[in-house]
Parts: structure tokens; C-alpha cells; sequence
């Protein structure tokens, strides 16, 4: 068994224990065979990351990027203008701003380069 992110997830995979929203209601049981309409459905529901049986080895790791926190930073004040009618608490709206200033950030870091 091993927890990894949803976006590593396939249609055919077997769910290891059951996956529960914030308030604790199981929305898929363990024993599931993931369809491609779960994975949709559970990023609906801003599920990051599962437990997947037999899944130890057969999933390849993400690559680590590291951004300079500089630009890092940069990118966090344009996002908060981006972001800034929305709530931010609301767990959707927290990643899309996590990936929005992860994006940012590397595009800055690219101009860098290219100039």
C-alpha cells in the first residue's frame, strides 16, 4: 500500500482504506476499483492524495522543483491580487492558488533565464 497524490491515480487501481471528506462521510470505500469518473469526482471534491493497495513500487515519484523563494514570493503577491475576491480558505480555492503561485513562480524563473 502506499498514499499518492491523485494526479498519479489511474482508472483500475484499488482503493486501500476508505477515502472521506473533511467531515468524515466516506465518499468511496476501501476495495474500490478507481474509474476515471471517481478520480474526477474526488478532485471535485479537493482530494489530494489517496491510499492505494499494491501501489509501493508501481508508482513513479514527482520530481522535486525548487524555486527560489524570491521568486517564490513574487509570485505569492501577484496571486494575491488574482485571488483576492475569493476565499481562500475554501479548500479548492487553497490549491488553485497553491498551484497558481507554484506556475508563477516558474515562469518568472524561466524569463530569468531566457533573458
Amino acid at each position: 500500500m502506499a498514499i499518492i497524490k491523485l494526479e498519479q491515480v489511474n482508472a483500475g487501481m484499488i482503493i486501500a482504506d476508505n477515502i472521506k471528506d473533511r467531515s468524515g462521510r466516506v465518499l468511496l470505500r476501501s476495495g474500490t476499483e478507481l474509474t476515471d469518473k471517481h478520480i474526477k469526482i474526488l478532485k471535485t471534491w479537493g482530494i489530494r492524495c489517496i491510499e492505494i493497495s499494491g501501489a509501493d513500487d508501481a508508482i513513479e515519484t514527482t520530481p522535486v522543483i525548487i524555486i527560489d523563494p524570491v521568486l517564490l514570493a513574487k509570485a505569492a503577491k501577484i496571486a494575491d491580487t488574482l485571488f483576492q475576491h475569493v476565499d481562500r480558505e475554501h479548500s479548492a480555492m487553497k490549491e488553485l492558488s497553491a498551484l497558481c503561485v507554484q506556475h508563477l513562480a516558474q515562469q518568472l524563473g524561466n524569463r530569468g533565464h531566457d533573458a
